[in-house]
């Protein structure tokens, strides 16, 4: 066997990255030179831990959520304690075909307010005072059984009138 030597030119590798073919692609970016999230169309999805840190000053620990939230209705309590009682949609329409103000404002317009009833009424009789007057005055059944029998107003005025005929011219004094 025969031994070669000497040097080859045109070898098939290569040390320098931009000499390189079929280079790796990212959202079909190729991958040459010095490439940004955005270069590449993508959003920077990291933070440094000074970014983090600021991000959570003043966030509630897990811990301190789940002990103030320990005795709390849970969500099936809730929803139970909903069940059968009406929404704002039902109430809404429910109300919408009720009178509004406007309406009874209009309604009430020209009627008597309490106070001025309250004040016609404290120069009136009260239920005492017109119950004493009429214990002493008659009844009904009392009167018209003192009418049984006698003469109506009709019957008086022509019994009258006979009388007054009767009379006419021959006067009689006493």
């Amino acid at each position: 066997m025969e031994q070669l030597t000497g040097m080859l030119s045109g070898a098939l590798g290569t040390n320098d990255y931009e000499r390189l073919q079929n280079k790796p692609l990212i959202n079909g970016v190729e991958l040459q030179g010095d490439k940004s999230f955005s270069d590449l169309g993508m959003d920077q999805v990291f933070a440094s831990k000074e970014e983090l840190a600021d991000g959570l000053t003043g966030k509630a620990d897990v811990d301190d959520v789940e002990q103030a939230l320990a005795g709390k209705a849970d969500t099936a309590t809730v929803n139970q304690a909903l069940a059968g009682k009406a929404d704002t949609v039902a109430v809404n329409q429910a109300l919408a075909a009720k009178a509004n103000t406007a309406d009874v404002n209009q309604a009430l317009n020209g009627k008597a307010d309490a106070a001025d009833v309250e004040q016609a009424l404290a120069v009136k009789a009260d239920t005492a005072t017109v119950n004493q007057a009429l214990d002493r005055k008659a009844d009904t059944t009392t009167v018209n059984q003192a009418l049984a029998g006698k003469a109506d107003a009709v019957a008086f005025q022509q019994l009258k009138d006979k009388v007054d005929a009767l009379v006419d011219g021959n006067e009689v004094e006493f």
